[in-house]
């Protein structure tokens, strides 16, 4: 199975889990699910608010890679922190410096394979969440829009519950009292103006923009835009 965000999949070898997530995916939060299982979470938050930070400087560099082959034969437990693609697409267009276009145009480019001038790292975090063939090896996926939460065992015999709703992430706008629909303003004017809900970036049209870039995640992980 190829991995696209082979560096967001991390392992707990003591307690044989493996936690993977995707860029905007709640990539930090679920980020710091994985440091508190492996009792790393308070030196992450200690180093720099911002985890990507500590991930980036400090525990990359102090890793070694196992493949996933070798994961799968030692019987490791996946756990995949996933997202409703309806409003990671929002997140991902929120976050991207390179533009200044609205939510539709924004769109209109990303499924006509127009966003070339972007950097390297925006192109990272557009990519869908799901990869094909996943499934023959995930043991759990966790909705983190739908608060899921996962109970485990741990080598020691404990349960420990998976549960995201623990953390905050940096990445958060500050939302308004604003309920009009600005799926047609500039990045910059709606950052200033975040909505109250992400549904105010859509019309039928964005909607099915949104749904032909992102339909294998939104199939796979059984989710329609009603579900936010």
């Amino acid at each position: 199975m190829e991995i696209l965000y082979s560096n967001l999949c991390y392992c707990d070898n003591e307690n044989k889990i493996c936690v993977l997530f995707t860029p905007r995916g709640g990539c930090s939060i679920s980020f710091k699910q994985y440091l508190d299982i492996v009792g790393l979470l308070k030196d992450a938050e200690d180093y720099n608010s911002f985890v990507h930070k500590y991930r980036m400087d400090i525990f990359l560099p102090n890793i070694s890679i196992i493949t996933i082959n070798k994961l799968i034969e030692q019987k490791f437990t996946f756990i995949k922190f996933i997202m409703n693609p309806y409003i990671r697409a929002v997140s991902i267009f929120r976050c991207q410096t390179s533009h200044n276009l609205s939510f539709r145009q924004y769109l209109f480019q990303l499924i006509n394979n127009e966003l070339d001038y972007m950097s390297k790292n925006e192109k990272y975090h557009y990519h869908q969440q799901y990869i094909p063939g996943e499934e023959k090896i995930i043991t759990k996926y966790i909705k983190i829009d739908k608060n899921e939460t996962f109970e485990i065992k741990l080598s020691n015999g404990e349960l420990y519950n998976l549960d995201v709703n623990k953390y905050t992430s940096c990445h958060h706008g500050k939302r308004i009292n604003n309920t009009e629909f600005i799926g047609d303003l500039s990045r910059q004017d709606i950052n200033k103006r975040l909505p109250e809900s992400y549904k105010y970036f859509y019309d039928e049209e964005i909607k099915k923009m949104v749904y032909t870039y992102y339909k294998e995640d939104i199939e796979n992980y059984g989710y329609s835009f009603d579900d936010f």
